[in-house]
């Protein structure tokens, strides 16, 4: 089965590695400053950003906050609601 596209469960994290991405540029941050806020290495905030590696629920809090963004926004890309 290598080879294959994936299944929804790879592209959701594909999709969840490129919102972060876009976040961390947005906010002017390289993936070493974010690595040393999560206590990773560089290359596993990479992996992160490309999908090839699962975020811990407190890894996404904490991402979510250095992001500015919702944890909602990060999942599905759904601005929050304006009251």
């Amino acid at each position: 089965m290598s080879g294959a596209t994936g299944g929804p469960d790879e592209q959701d994290r594909v999709q969840l590695g490129r919102r972060l991405r876009e976040a961390r540029e947005y906010v002017g941050l390289s993936q070493e400053d974010v690595a040393f806020a999560l206590s990773v290495s560089r290359p596993a905030v990479g992996y992160i950003e490309s999908g090839a590696r699962k975020v811990e629920a407190f890894e996404l809090n904490k991402l979510s906050v250095l992001y500015g963004r919702s944890v909602d926004y990060l999942l599905t890309g759904n601005a929050p609601a304006e009251d």
